[in-house]
């Protein structure tokens, strides 16, 4: 078992499972993105994660033009 960090804000080195998804839209020359992931890990104790399972969640948008 790896220790979570208690000075700062993480998740620890251990096996863990992820799921992602992403779209992406045009509209109007615009091309108009989101996606997420998630990684969901056996809890350890840490005074950042929930008292049953941690998790480490990545959200990202974009915005592009074609002319």
């Amino acid at each position: 078992q790896a220790p979570s960090p208690q000075d700062a804000i993480g998740i620890p080195d251990s096996n863990g499972y992820t799921v992602a998804f992403g779209t992406k839209y045009n509209f109007r020359g615009f091309d108009l993105g989101v996606a997420g992931s998630f990684t969901f890990k056996s809890n350890r104790s840490s005074l950042y994660q929930s008292p049953t399972i941690g998790q480490l969640r990545i959200f990202s948008a974009s915005l592009g033009y074609r002319w």
